[in-house]
Formats: C-alpha cells, structure tokens, sequence
C-alpha cells in the first residue's frame, strides 16, 4: 500500500511531519516535489518569494524535458498552454540568416515546445496544490544544520516570524545563491560568463501569425558597447 504523508501544508508551523523540505518554488523544485508527491512521500517546499514569476524568462522545453514532465503526469496540461515549435528562421541586420527545423528527436516529444517559465511555475505549483502540499511562500530559508539522521532548518516568514524545522532530507533548488549549498560546504563550480547578454522584450508583431503558427522568428543584434 503506498503511504501518503503529504497533508495540505501551508503556512507557518509546517510541522516536521515532511520527509523533504524543498527550497525553491522553481521549475525544478516544483517538478522535484510533484514526484515525490506522487510517490506518497510529505513534503515541503518554501520560497522566499511572495508568488509565481510574472516576467518573461526562459521559454522552451525541449524533447528530454517533456519527456519527464510527462512522465510525472502533467505533459498534457503543459501541451494546453504551450505550442509546439516547427521551424525558428533566424535574421541579424535585417536579413534572413538561415532557417532552423525541428522534429528530428527521436522522441514522442520530438519538436520543443513554447510555455513561457512563468506559466509553468503556476502550473506546476496548481498541480502539487492538487495532490496536497502548497508552496509556501514569503518564506526564506537564512539556516541549516545537517545531522546524521536530519536537517535543520531555520526560516524567516514574510511577517518577520522565525520557525525552526526539521526533515530527514532538504534540498536546494534555490539557485545559484543557494543557502542550502552554502551552509552544507558545496561548492558551485564554474564561473560567470562575461560580455553575453540576451535581452527579452514583449514585441507586438505586425504580420499575420496564424497561417504558421509554429514558426519562430529570431533577430540578433551586436552591441556597440
């Protein structure tokens, strides 16, 4: 029989009851709590956050992605909100370069498909809402303390409280300023790219797009600086 230890957590005093605290409301914290929601373990997820991103991020996921997102059961639910992407024509200084296909994975997912990160992450945190655990967010992890049996946890609640926690396992998903990473002596490897920079704005085409609604059309540009 599968156990189920996943409560409708929310709030202050999320309780110790959790198998893993997941920090970081992300793409891959969310994805990480929903398997292990899925396979009847508690879990937590915190964010110092106050929601969901509204702003323009990433923007694709390709056949390997999907792939898993399927396999935990919310493929179709993405695929709703997303359009699958056939050709991408690239340009710079107002000329065509080339043009890009897809398709060619050897995939059921074989073209990427265009769900903006933002509509992803309230997908996801919908989704982990319906098997039970809601992302807490306004919630800041500032400690923790690994034991033989546990970690520790320290969090900082958008109204200034402080609570102290506990599960047998806490993951970071928090990023590259992660605390988790930092308190247990896990060193980030590599280093920041210089002089590269992609730059997203919300453009208003001017030409029909429903005659091709899988094309994708990129423009590059060189800075002077």
């Amino acid at each position: 029989m599968e156990r189920d230890r996943g409560g409708d957590t929310v709030g202050h005093g999320g309780g110790d009851d959790a198998d893993v605290c997941v920090v970081g409301a992300g793409p891959v914290g969310l994805t990480l709590a929903i398997g292990l929601r899925r396979l009847g373990l508690g879990v937590r997820i915190v964010d110092r956050a106050p929601e969901t991103k509204r702003e323009a991020r990433a923007l694709v996921l390709w056949a390997r992605a999907r792939e898993a997102l399927d396999a935990l059961g919310v493929g179709a639910l993405l695929d709703a909100h997303g359009v699958e992407l056939g050709a991408v024509t690239v340009h710079a200084r107002g000329r065509a370069l080339g043009e890009l296909t897809t398709g060619w994975a050897r995939s059921a997912f074989a073209r990427p498909l265009n769900v903006e990160q933002h509509v992803i992450e309230r997908l996801l945190a919908g989704e982990l809402a319906r098997l039970g655990t809601r992302v807490e967010w306004n919630t800041e992890v500032t400690d923790v303390k690994a034991h033989e049996d546990r970690a520790e946890f320290t969090l900082r609640h958008g109204d200034g409280g402080i609570e102290t926690g506990s599960a047998p396992w806490i993951v970071g998903c928090e990023g590259t300023r992660s605390v988790v990473r930092d308190r247990l002596g896990i060193a980030f490897e590599g280093r920041r790219r210089t002089g590269l920079q992609v730059v997203q704005g919300n453009a208003l085409p001017t030409w029909p797009l429903e005659e091709e609604p899988r094309r994708c059309s990129t423009h590059m540009t060189r800075s002077s600086g």
